[in-house]
């Protein structure tokens, strides 16, 4: 297999959030690109942005370091799971400050993704913000944010988060079934019924098999 199709089918599996199948593909084309002595910056950055996502830092700043992004100083572990990571994290966090352009769209959105589902939920607003600083009509970033405030357990910061997103132009509206949906969240959440009813019928009206729109109709009519 040609090492563009390597790429090509890891990018697919990237599309569909396979993100172990797309580290294996991309693996088998830095490999390929090592036999050939070809070595290639770029991929070796792509696959430290996914390790970022899936939360293992240390692969990650592995696939940096090859391509120069940054470097970490090696330490061996203390023994102490909870402090080696929170050591890592910490170094991680202010390479990456010192790396990362702030213009840089997809990779604060990937950061913020990746510490979200590591349950690092103030870090993951603060590299949403940076992401909608440089983008403000990335609709993903604005889902993600409103919805790490309602996990956050603040709805109104959710609602403030969300109704920015509304005012972005877009081409179709099924773009904002998640903005519409988690909008309407905060504002059940907040006691706000009617506006939520409101919110809910409209991704009803868009998809009616989105999340439990349908239980939630029926709970509030």
């Amino acid at each position: 297999m040609s090492i563009e199709t390597l790429k090509e089918d890891a990018r697919r599996h990237e599309q569909n959030e396979e993100w172990g199948k797309a580290l294996v593909q991309y693996g088998l084309a830095i490999a390929k690109l090592a036999e050939e002595e070809q070595p290639d910056i770029g991929l070796y950055n792509r696959v430290g942005d996914l390790y970022v996502r899936v939360g293992n830092l240390a692969a990650a700043v592995h696939h940096y370091e090859q391509s120069t992004r940054f470097t970490v100083a090696y330490e061996e572990p203390s023994g102490d799971e909870a402090a080696d990571f929170a050591k890592m994290l910490s170094q991680f966090k202010y390479k990456v400050s010192e790396s990362i352009d702030s213009d840089d769209v997809q990779t604060h959105h990937d950061l913020g993704t990746a510490y979200k589902e590591m349950g690092l939920l103030d870090e993951a607003i603060s590299e949403f913000q940076a992401a909608l600083r440089a983008a403000l009509d990335h609709l993903p970033t604005h889902e993600l944010l409103g919805t790490t405030f309602l996990e956050m357990g603040q709805p109104e910061a959710t609602v403030n988060a969300l109704e920015r997103a509304v005012e972005v132009e877009y081409d179709i509206e099924d773009e904002l079934l998640g903005i519409y949906y988690y909008l309407a969240r905060a504002h059940q959440d907040m006691g706000n019924s009617e506006r939520a009813l409101e919110l809910y019928e409209k991704v009803f009206s868009l998809d009616i098999n989105f999340a439990d729109v349908t239980d939630r109709l029926r709970d509030l009519r």
